[in-house]
């Protein structure tokens, strides 16, 4: 058995050390932008729940709808999956026009009863469904098996693909925030806000995960102190998909503060003094 996946291992544990330095001293702060988008979004769920429900509704079509779908229309090995990928596809979509909501609310306080869906929102839907698809396709990169390469060879092969992903995520996250705050350019700026401040950008998105997985960790282990039933099922069930909306929401507001912060008095007069960036020096 070769030892490589131990070595990759090692080598993804040292550099999301040097990330975490490297974080802590960016001029960006992103673990200040993370405490500061989670009690943004905390205050958001209490002053403007109608966002969040409306998030919160679309995760459990996603949880439910696909296998739904698949039952009722089991016609073949490929039709849960192109059903399964139209239907993502869709929910990103309508997901970005949430986010839209929560650029414009947490930079220039535009604040709307709920989600709209005027030609500026279309337009950056379109430009996170097309980031969505291309991290997608290079996500499902056809790797040929053993023997067709050998196994090492294909797990190296594994590993590039997965920091590929990582990298075209990264590179790709300040799309819809650039979008919503009407940059002409929003893949020039994303990529170029990647290339300027990397350790903020993939800070916040390690920190995010993270929370999220401790978060999951931390449901999946209360039935071992209940007992097997429904609705404990049902109800831990209901717990990941309120967690997921959280991260959603909290995602979205730190990746455009990031991005405000990365082009400081470029979308915003006074970035500074901006209420979205209590204690940043």
């Amino acid at each position: 058995m070769s030892k490589m996946p131990i070595e990759l291992a090692l080598v993804a544990v040292v550099l999301l050390a040097g990330v975490a330095v490297a974080a802590f001293f960016a001029p960006a702060r992103p673990y200040n932008i993370l405490r500061e988008s989670a009690r943004i979004a905390l205050r958001l769920i209490a002053q403007r729940p109608l966002l969040y429900l409306f998030a919160l509704a679309l995760f459990i079509v996603q949880q439910a709808a696909p296998l739904a779908l698949a039952q009722a229309f089991a016609l073949g090995e490929w039709t849960p999956i192109v059903i399964g990928a139209v239907l993502q596809g869709a929910l990103i979509y309508v997901l970005a026009h949430i986010a839209y909501r929560l650029h414009r609310g947490v930079i220039f306080r535009e604040w709307k009863p709920g989600v709209t869906w005027g030609r500026a929102e279309n337009r950056m839907g379109l430009w996170v469904l097309g980031g969505w698809a291309a991290v997608a396709a290079l996500r499902n990169f056809p790797i040929p098996p053993p023997p067709v390469l050998s196994l090492t060879t294909a797990q190296i092969a594994a590993g590039i693909v997965v920091v590929l992903v990582f990298v075209l995520k990264a590179a790709l996250a300040l799309v819809g925030p650039a979008a919503s705050l009407g940059d002409p350019a929003p893949l020039s700026r994303s990529i170029a806000s990647f290339r300027q401040e990397p350790a903020s950008v993939l800070a916040i998105i390690i920190g995010i995960g993270l929370a999220a997985d401790l978060g999951v960790s931390l449901i999946f282990m209360l039935p071992q102190h209940l007992p097997k039933d429904m609705l404990v099922d049902l109800a831990i069930r209901a717990l990941l998909v309120c967690l997921m909306t959280f991260v959603f929401v909290l995602s979205e507001i730190a990746l455009v503060i990031a991005l405000t912060r990365i082009w400081e008095d470029h979308y915003d007069s006074d970035t500074r003094n901006a209420a979205h960036n209590f204690d940043w020096s």
